[in-house]
């Protein structure tokens, strides 16, 4: 009932629905009874409008659509993409606002766990969007949301972990190139253990094919890393 009256002319109605709905998606169990392609498209719809949603809008439907892919059964994976949820996180990855970049990755980290979808999201923009948010400093800021010392680019960082070792030699190569070692060597001396952690498992996906080994040792000696 709720998902229907978010298509009502009448925006104040729409509004109260997103709410709502957003609000559901905060409580697991809730998302187990909402998490639907319906609602999931509906999720992405809204990001997709132009012009975009108001900031604090894009951040709650972004938290919702995650936390709904977080709990889903069955094949919710592939009703979000095919929804165009990949083209629409890449896309709010672009936002000024740190916070929609953050929840845009939390999605983008989800979708690309899936192995189905890796190299697609890899190939959508995901890749290089990823990488610039691990690789900027701002983006290195503690998260309100995630609490702890956990930076905002966490979810980014646990994106590429789960995109890299799926994803065709390129997109590896790719960001070998962008300087992911250095980025990863940083993030070793991390406060939080998970950060060090992801990191790990960022390089170990990079060196774990033969070919992505050779290229990423060869970047490391030229630079005179000290990772090793």
């Amino acid at each position: 009932a709720v998902v229907g009256l978010l298509g009502n002319p009448d925006a104040r109605v729409s509004g109260l629905a997103l709410e709502l709905l957003i609000s559901l998606s905060g409580v697991e169990a809730c998302c187990r009874r909402i998490g639907n392609s319906e609602v999931v498209g509906a999720f992405v719809s809204k990001l997709q409008e132009t012009p975009p949603p108001p900031t604090p809008t894009q951040r709650g439907v972004l938290l919702a659509l995650g936390n709904l892919l977080a709990v889903a059964r069955g094949g919710l994976d592939r009703g979000a993409v095919e929804a165009g949820a990949l083209e629409a996180a890449v896309a709010r990855l672009q936002s000024p606002d740190a916070g929609v970049c953050e929840q845009a990755s939390r999605v983008l980290a989800r979708l690309a766990a899936n192995r189905e979808f890796t190299t697609l999201a890899a190939a959508s923009g995901a890749l290089q969007a990823l990488l610039a948010q691990v690789l900027d400093p701002a983006m290195a800021a503690p998260s309100p949301v995630a609490g702890g010392g956990l930076p905002l680019h966490f979810p980014a960082l646990r994106a590429l972990v789960a995109m890299l070792p799926h994803a065709e030699a390129p997109y590896a190569l790719e960001a070998l190139n962008a300087g992911v070692v250095g980025a990863a060597e940083q993030l070793l001396g991390h406060a939080e253990r998970q950060v060090q952690d992801q990191a790990a498992l960022l390089l170990h996906a990079l060196f774990s094919h033969p070919e992505k080994a050779v290229l990423g040792l060869a970047l490391i000696a030229a630079s005179g890393t000290s990772i090793l």
